[in-house]
């Protein structure tokens, strides 16, 4: 999980912000696939390699992006980020818990693939979003 910590800022400055939340929401999509594939130990380490990947890249990621606001607002990115975090964390944790103990393991992994489609979303509205104020700008 830690190890793309080592990269992911070669990433981001090469290749971009949103390309590298991109490949951080893939690469959990390929981890929930194999968790979807089986039950078995091996499908839950791997997949749980690539969720922690992911997770990581997503995360360092938008670690980048609040380290970049402007400082007018960098307190408020800051404190809104981690309100988001934790309280995601603190909501689905026990909601996680519920679905594995009445519907099983793979609607647990339904949930989570839940959550990645909406991250997915609201990184392409971020994307619309900011090509429209380009095209603003320049017209």
């Amino acid at each position: 999980m830690f190890g793309t910590s080592y990269f992911t800022g070669k990433l981001i400055s090469n290749r971009g912000i949103k390309f590298t939340i991109y490949i951080g929401i893939c690469i959990n999509i390929v981890g929930m696939s194999i968790a979807l594939s089986g039950s078995e130990y091996l499908n839950f380490w791997v997949c749980l390699f690539f969720v922690g990947m992911g997770w990581n890249m997503m995360y360092i990621t938008a670690s980048n992006v609040i380290a970049n606001l402007p400082k007018r607002i960098k307190s408020v990115g800051e404190g809104t980020s981690n309100i988001v975090i934790s309280s995601s964390f603190a909501i689905s944790t026990p909601i996680a818990a519920v679905i594995y103990q009445y519907l099983g393991w793979q609607y647990v992994i339904y949930f989570s693939l839940l959550y990645l489609v909406l991250s997915l979303c609201f990184a392409f509205k971020i994307e619309q979003s900011s090509k429209m104020e380009a095209s603003e700008l320049t017209s």
